[in-house]
Order: C-alpha cells, then sequence, then structure tokens
C-alpha cells in the first residue's frame, strides 16, 4: 500500500493496528476487572483516557524504530525500547495530570495496564518477527528475463522481508551472473514453472519479453489471479525510487508525470515560506549559542555563503555556518553541530527568499552539475523542484547508514520530483524529526 506517496507494506500496517487493539485491551483490563471500585467507568475510558494514551504511546513506538527491522532485533532491545516508550508515556501522564487530571489515567490503572502493555506488545513483538522471518503470508515472485536491475529489486525484497514478497527465480535462454536470484528454466518454460512453483506474482523484465515468454500464458495467468508487473514499476514502488537504467526518452517526452503540479508547487512555496518564519525564529538563540561556543573554542565562527544550483538550473548562494577549519574538525562541538544540522539553520533565510524549500533535492555546487549532467542521463530533471533544507534521497541515504553514490541518489531525487506534494513533503519531515529525536535521546 502506498500511503503519502511511499510503500507502507500491510504488514506494517497490521502491525499498528494490532499494537492499538493491545493497548486498548490492556488498559480496559483493569477497570473491567475493578468493576466494584469507583475508579471510572467504561464510557468515560473510551472517551478520554485512551485517546490520550494511543496518542502518546503509538508516535512514541514510531520514533523508537518499533516498526522498522523489528524482526532483525534482539529480545532484549525490544524490551529496552518497548519500555523506554512506556517510560515516555508515565511522564507523559505525570504532566498531562497536572493540566487537567481527567485527561490522564488514574495510578491505579495506569501502572499494572502498562506493566500487562510491556509484556502483551514484547509477546507480539516477537511472533511478529518470527512471522516475518518465517515469510508467513508472502507472495511467491517468478522474474521473467534477467538485469541488473532485476537483481537488484530481487536483492531488495530478500533483504527486507516485511515487504511480503519471497523471489523464487528467473527464466531466461542464457544463464545470468545473479546474486539474489537463480535461473528456474528457458522463457519457453514458463507454462511448466508456473505450474511447479505456483507464483503469486511475475515481474517482466521488460515489454518485449512478453511476446517471447508467451502472451496467451501471461494473459491466462492474470485471469487466474497471479499479478503481473513491469520490474521497472516495482522497483521504484518498492525501493523508492526511480531506475534510470529502465527509464525511456519517452517516458519523460509523452508522460505528464514528471511535470511537478503547478499547485502542489505553489503550495509548498507557501508552508515552506511559513515554516521558516517560525523555526527560523525559534532557531535564533540555538545559533547564537552555537555561534558563541566555537568562537570560545577558538574555532573563529562565520556566516557564508557558498554558490549552488537551484530551480530551472538557476544559480543562487547557500548561506551557512562555517568555522575554522569546517568540514575536518572532528571535535565534540563540531560534531554535535554537523549531526543535529546547526550550520544549516541560516538556510531558512534562503526558503524565505524563495531560492529553497523546506523539502526538496540536495542543492548540488554549479561544477558538480555540470560534470553529472553530462555524465548522468535526465540529471538536469531534478532542477524541475526547488532545492530543501532535507529531501527524499538525504533521509534514505541517512536511514540504510550507506554511503552515497551518484546514481542512487538521483534515482530518489527523480521519485521526489515524480510524486511531489504536501503528503509527501510531510512524510520526509516526520522522518526527519524522528531522526533528530532518536539523535538526541
Amino acid at each position: 500500500m502506498r500511503i503519502f506517496r511511499i510503500l507502507v507494506p500491510a504488514a506494517i500496517l497490521a502491525l499498528l493496528l494490532a499494537d492499538c487493539l493491545i493497548l486498548f485491551a490492556c488498559y480496559a483490563a483493569i477497570p473491567f476487572q475493578n468493576s466494584g471500585t469507583d475508579l471510572f467507568t467504561l464510557n468515560d475510558f473510551l472517551s478520554q483516557q485512551i485517546i490520550v494514551v494511543l496518542c502518546v504511546v503509538i508516535p512514541g513506538m514510531y520514533l523508537k524504530g518499533l516498526y522498522e527491522g523489528v524482526w532483525n532485533a534482539t529480545p532484549t532491545s525490544l524490551l529496552q525500547q518497548i519500555g523506554g516508550v512506556i517510560g515516555i508515556l508515565m511522564i507523559a501522564q505525570a504532566l498531562i495530570r497536572y493540566w487537567d487530571a481527567d485527561l490522564a489515567l488514574p495510578p491505579a490503572i495506569l501502572i499494572p495496564g502498562s506493566v500487562l502493555a510491556v509484556t502483551m506488545l514484547f509477546a507480539e513483538r516477537l511472533l511478529f518477527s518470527l512471522a516475518v522471518r518465517k515469510q508467513v503470508g508472502a507472495r511467491r515472485v517468478l522474474f521473467i528475463g534477467w538485469s541488473p536491475t532485476i537483481d537488484q529489486l530481487a536483492g531488495h525484497l530478500v533483504a527486507h522481508p516485511e515487504v511480503g514478497f519471497v523471489p523464487i527465480g528467473y527464466l531466461s535462454d542464457r544463464p545470468c551472473e545473479s546474486r539474489a536470484l537463480e535461473r528456474v528454466g528457458p522463457l519457453a518454460s514458463l507454462e511448466d514453472v508456473a505450474v511447479e512453483r505456483a507464483p503469486a506474482w511475475v515481474i517482466v523484465e521488460r515489454r518485449e519479453l512478453i511476446q517471447a515468454a508467451a502472451l496467451t500464458e501471461l494473459l491466462q495467468f492474470r485471469f487466474e489471479g497471479v499479478h503481473a508487473e513491469l520490474a521497472s514499476r516495482l522497483y521504484e514502488t518498492a525501493l523508492g525510487r526511480v531506475c534510470i537504467a529502465e527509464l525511456e526518452p519517452d517516458s519523460l517526452l509523452f508522460s505528464g508525470s514528471w511535470q511537478p503540479d503547478a499547485t502542489n508547487l505553489a503550495f509548498q512555496t507557501l508552508y515552506s515560506r511559513l515554516i521558516a518564519v517560525v523555526a527560523g525564529l525559534l532557531s535564533l538563540p540555538v545559533l547564537a549559542i552555537t555561534y558563541v561556543a566555537l568562537k570560545l573554542g577558538g574555532k573563529e565562527p562565520t556566516f557564508t555563503g557558498d554558490a549552488r544550483i537551484g530551480l530551472k538550473s538557476v544559480p543562487f548562494t547557500m548561506y551557512r555556518l562555517s568555522w575554522q577549519d569546517w568540514g575536518r574538525d572532528a571535535t565534540g562541538i563540531a560534531r554535535l553541530v554537523f549531526r543535529l544540522g546547526v550550520d544549516a539553520l541560516p538556510q531558512f533565510w534562503n526558503v524565505l527568499r524563495g531560492e529553497m524549500s523546506i523539502v526538496g533535492p540536495d542543492p548540488e555546487r554549479p561544477e558538480l552539475a555540470d560534470r553529472l549532467s553530462t555524465a548522468i542521463p535526465f540529471y538536469a530533471q531534478r532542477h524541475e523542484v526547488r532545492p530543501g533544507m532535507t529531501g527524499w534521497s538525504q533521509i534514505r541515504f541517512a536511514e540504510s547508514g550507506g554511503g552515497e553514490n551518484a546514481i542512487q541518489r538521483l534515482e530518489y531525487d527523480l521519485y521526489y520530483v515524480k510524486n511531489a506534494c504536501p503528503s509527501l513533503d510531510f512524510s520526509i519531515i516526520v522522518r526527519w524529526l524522528k531522526r533528530a529525536l532518536r539523535f538526541l535521546s
């Protein structure tokens, strides 16, 4: 399923729903058990307190990373993360009780309910991890044809079992050096392989192979419920980036999907400037403290401007906070400034001037942009939107923990250009805040 233009596996949505039901059951079980007391009635519980609990715990679990990679986490780390979220709930409930006691759970329910919630959520995560690792309910995928794109896609599906696909091999008239797939036969053996392996999905490398792989058989599979898809489309959906190797010039010329919507861009400019005004004013004390700290540390801080390429390849000056040995300094204060992005706060001025947005591709230096435009096809397309203080490629590389690659970065940028909208921007901002808050914690 795609939510906010981003793939969200159905397994994760099911996990979220199960969390809500478990939390409700755990905190509702206590007043049911103590029905002879006057703590509060069931209607009061349903109308107020349970909503407050969910509004604290569910975002806390998201920020703690309990909806990603839990199938690879150790039981100890899972228990620590869940316990940390419930600890946040305890603090939040104390603050809520001070503000409005009617919205907070009484301690006689909060404490035993929280103990029960930790136990149940922990058991649920263990069962979910086991189901994902065993690939319960996963769909079997057969690939028709082979290419490096197919290999990348299959490797991603293997590394991310939560997506719910199990690659079972590929059909090709010649063996290929695949790291993620085995060859299960030639193209002509499609019908026999389909009967033997029972795929739920058939992924075709390119349209030209459909005739070679017997159009009649593919149509029959489709009518029998087997889903057929082009590799480039599943690649884009699953990996969150456009496959440049499969991108044809005619798709840019004759498709309107590559032209950013003017209404979305105008709305983006509006809320980017609004955020820049509010965040810029709030960041002034942070910049002042950082400036003084660097000055006391002998770093000679200054506000500098660098040439960058903006919307429609128009150059502009991007502002930042720099200091002596900037970029090579590995001291504590410099590392903290880099990790929190304090050095980029002056870019709010670029947003106010309309040169940047809060969300967009990473602004590139003119000389590097010229080289990449010559070396990489479709590179100039990333300049159809304003560069951003954060963006889809920046977030995805930070989440993966891998080094940046010019081709992959462009693929992420093109995905953003193709899908740019306020909901995608909102998702990127939430992910950025999540990483910042997890770093601070």
